[in-house]
Parts: C-alpha cells; structure tokens; sequence
C-alpha cells in the first residue's frame, strides 16, 4: 500500500489535495534568543546571517522530529550532536532536550553558529506529539507523508513545521479501504489495524495472556485488553509485556524472580499494570527485564544474580530499580546475562557477564556489574543481543558484532570470538537487526532481510548450509516493514510492506500452524489470515 500512495502522490504533483508532511501540530517555543555576534569586515551580511542561523535552528528541530518519527511502533535513536554543512557553512547542536513531565512535549534548546562570521544563536523550540491513527505512506526516510484518522490504532508524531493533521479519505487512496491487517506481530502474538490484540502460541507459563496456561493457542486468539490500546508486545521466556499508547507497560506469564516487575514473585495469567511508570522501550530475557521510561532513564528488575541488573550490588528486584547512571538511554537489549544500551549521545554502553568477551571491552571473563562504554568511534542507532555475542547499526548503516562466533554469528567470514567489536562482512545500508540463540538477521535500506548464523533445521529461512558465517539474502520474500522482524528460540516473525505476517524456522514455538511450518524447513511461510479478519476492499 505505501508504494501505491507514493505513486499516487507522484501523479498528482501539483494538484490541490494537501501532502501531509512530518510536522504534525507544531509549536515553536519563543524561549530566549542569544545572539553573539563578533566584528568582523562582513557586517553588512549580518541579518542575512542571523536569518540563516534561524532557518539552520528550525531545520535541525525538524530534523530531530523525524528522527522521533522513524520507526513509530519504537522508540528511535535521535542525533543531538554537532553537525555542520559547507554551503552554507554553518553548525548546529541540540544542547539540551527537556521533556515535559507526561512525555508528550519536548524543549529543544539549539545552537547554530556561522563558521565564516563566527556568529552565534541559541533558541528553544518545543515540539509536541499528536496521535494519529493510521500511517498511509512514508517517505524516502521513512517519515509518514498522509495519515487517516478513522482507524482504531494510535501512532505518536512529532513536528515542529507548521500545519496540521488532514484526514485522508478512503476515495483519495489507492489501496485496502477497508478490512483488518497486520501492524505488529511477533512470534507470541500481534496488533492488528482495529487495535486488537491477539494471542498464539507457547502458553505452558500464561505468556499469552490468555488467562490460563492450559491451552496453547496455535491459531491466533483475540485477548480482551479492558478498552486499552496496546501498541508493542515484547516477549521473553515465558514473560510477556505489552505498552499501551499511553507508555504504560502491562506484564503477564512467568514471574519466579520478579522479572515481570509488578512487586511480587507469584506468575500471572492475565495481564498487570507496572505501577508508577511510563515506558518506551523494554527488553526482556531469561529472568532479567530492562525498559527505558519518557525521560530516557534506565530500569531494570529481576535476576540480579550474575550483576547483569547494572547496579553494582548483584541483588534481584521484584519492581522496577533505576540503573545507577546520569546516561538518558534511546535503546536497549539484554540476553539475560549480559545487556547494553544506546545513550542519547549514541554512544554504545554494555555490562554483565563477559565471558566470551560479548561487552566488547577487548578484556574476556571480566564481569562489569555496571554500565561500561564501549569504546569505538562510531556512533549507533541500534542494537541486538543474541546468546553472548551482541549487534550493532551505526549511523552510517554499518554492522558490527562481537562476542562468541562458534556459529559464524558474528558474520566477519570466520568462527573466531571476537572480544571487541568488528565489522561484519555485510554488503549494503541497514537500518534494523535482530538476533535470538546464535543467528543474526539485518533490515537493508530496500526492505531486504539478511541472515547469518547457525542455520540448523533452516531456521534462518535458508536451505543450506548449516553454519553461514557472512550475512545471506534470503530469497522469496517481499519488502518488509522497517524493524517488524521479531526472532524467538527457533523461530521468526516478519511483517512485509503489505503488512502480511511471514514465518521463518520450525513450528510450535509460537507461529502457527505448526504443521505449516515443519513442512518446509529453510524456506519462509506466508502465515494464513486468522479467523476474525476480514478482507480487505482494494480502490
């Protein structure tokens, strides 16, 4: 549907229906204007210089809000570092990002500098999020171009440009008019365009949420969520979390060590609220759980045991605990015994277990039972971690890998661990990774999914061979969504353009059917529509 809407915005170039582009409600903050301009022989530019200034302010405001908005079921990295450009040969830096105490508003305070004058402003802007329903086409960044606001699901957008939300009519679309798609699908279960939540798969410790662990439901099931809007499902041995539209987080399943975070240590089969917090950002493993709240602080709850909490005290919580740091954090990812995070400076923070070197630190069987930079001049924009070895995107849309490499997972073409982080032998631009056990898979800037790994049974969606220690295309596949890539044990969720639902791997660890999926090991499976979606009606 995005590439008909982009074809139908290519053909009706100039005509006077209104493209609807990022800025969504915008508001430019009138904070204090600091001006410190230096005598030199070009005084007669001076405003024409200052009005260049502005425009470089807002510009990387805006710049910022599409940053916010690049993946909008996750939370994305955004750059607040200095950039500069030739012509003209100005700088900007984003000093300071203030959120209000709800999230919804954030205070930008912005510098740009003219390198030829040596002219300077500062200038708050603010930017405010609206909600809009649904997301009809993206741009070449991936930004939303038109929304549709008759729908059930909520999106957060962010703008600062002017203008404001349009309504774009079924008759103004080429594509599905009506009828129930996909949005977010994991291997344990999904979001469809109405804002239902349905359920599948592994059920023995209530992880579905169905409201007992006696049923494991192999055909997707719609779960009643009380009228809540739910818009992530994050999944972890036996633990299930779900945020609603509002941040709030809800935890269901196994809970033997606190990892659901709900104060107690008694599983639940029904979905619970986390108490006091609004997060944006979770990631869960073994018997750890780690989320990031509005303000980009860091929590976790859980096994402690093996000082992968990040505390320094090697203790389990029962309710969230803050990770003892002054870092605000954009991303997280934990395999249960090690984890690491994205600063909002976008540099890269690991602690935990080490004992394949999988911190990245150049120091094997040291332990950092709090968060340790990792130091590599790259900056990233996301992370993954397997079984102790750990992925990383950087802001060019390089991989890098490190940590144990028994199954090539590291990908650099060899099965030699790596204790400090390494480029992996990967051709291309990637914006998304993933990783579960010892297999890796990638997201290319064309929607093309790429895997390396351990290969058993075919569960990277490729026949042969078992081990493949370079990322390889995975043929017959459509374009997939940016990010809708969700890898389990043995088994992986994807979720293409169409916003169809693809299986990779063996059955019965949470994709349905089963039988579907043993039949064809190494090859990826286009999952049935679930009993409950209606066809879509196509313009």
């Amino acid at each position: 549907m995005i590439a008909n809407v982009r074809r139908l915005l290519a053909d009706r170039r100039g005509s006077s229906i209104p493209a609807v582009g990022l800025g969504l409600i915008a508001l430019l903050g009138l904070g204090a204007l600091a001006v410190s301009t230096y005598q030199t022989a070009a005084q007669n530019n001076t405003s024409a210089q200052l009005r260049q200034l502005t425009l470089a302010v807002e510009s990387r405001a805006n710049h910022y809000a599409a940053e916010l908005d690049a993946n909008l079921a996750q939370p994305a990295s955004t750059t607040t570092g200095r950039e500069c450009s030739v012509n003209p040969g100005i700088c900007t830096q984003i000093l300071t990002v203030t959120p209000s105490a709800d999230g919804a508003v954030q205070t930008l305070r912005v510098q740009a500098d003219s390198l030829d004058a040596e002219t300077t402003i500062t200038r708050d802007i603010t930017i405010k999020a609206s909600d809009v329903t649904h997301i009809t086409a993206l741009d070449d960044r991936g930004r939303p171009t038109w929304v549709e606001t008759s729908e059930g699901h909520t999106f957060t957008v962010w703008g600062v440009a002017s203008g404001s939300i349009t309504k774009v009519t079924p008759d103004q679309m080429q594509g599905p008019t009506a009828g129930t798609q996909w949005v977010l699908a994991t291997t344990n279960g999904g979001i469809d365009n109405t804002g239902q939540l349905w359920a599948y798969g592994p059920n023995s410790k209530c992880e579905t949420g169905i409201g007992n662990a006696t049923t494991s439901p192999l055909a997707p099931t719609k779960l009643s969520f009380g009228g809540v809007t739910v818009r992530s499902i994050i999944s972890g041995n036996g633990s299930t979390f779900f945020l609603d539209s509002s941040g709030q987080a809800w935890a269901v399943g196994d809970n033997t060590r606190g990892q659901l975070g709900i104060g107690t240590t008694t599983s639940t089969c029904t979905p619970t609220k986390i108490p006091n917090h609004r997060f944006v950002a979770i990631s869960s493993a073994g018997a750890t759980t780690f989320a990031i709240d509005t303000a980009g602080v860091l929590f976790a709850w859980g096994d402690g045991s093996n000082a992968q909490i990040g505390d320094g005290a090697g203790k389990s919580y029962s309710a969230p605990v803050q990770v003892p740091t002054t870092e605000r954090f954009t991303a997280v990812a934990t395999s249960g015994t090690n984890t690491y995070a994205i600063s909002t400076t976008r540099r890269l923070w690991a602690w935990g277990s080490n004992t394949s070197g999988q911190l990245g630190y150049g120091t094997p069987g040291t332990a950092s039972p709090t968060p340790k930079l990792v130091t590599l001049a790259s900056q990233f924009t996301a992370i993954a971690a397997g079984a102790n070895t750990a992925y990383a995107v950087d802001t060019t849309g390089k991989l890098w890998a490190w940590g144990i490499n028994a199954k090539g997972q590291v990908g650099d073409g060899t099965l030699t661990t790596r204790t400090v982080p390494t480029a992996v032998a990967a051709p291309g631009v990637y914006t998304a990774i993933a990783a579960a056990g010892s297999r890796a898979f990638a997201t290319d800037v064309n929607g093309r999914v790429w895997a390396w790994g351990d290969n058993a049974g075919g569960i990277l969606g490729l026949p042969t061979p078992t081990v493949l220690s370079t990322p390889t295309l995975i043929p017959n596949l459509r374009t997939l969504r940016p990010l809708q890539l969700t890898p389990a044990s043995t088994a992986t969720a994807l979720l293409d353009a169409d916003n169809v639902l693809w299986s990779i791997g063996s059955g019965g660890t949470g994709l349905w059917p089963a039988t579907l999926d043993a039949t064809t090991p190494g090859t990826p499976i286009r999952m049935p529509r679930p009993d409950g979606f209606t066809a879509p009606t196509w313009k």
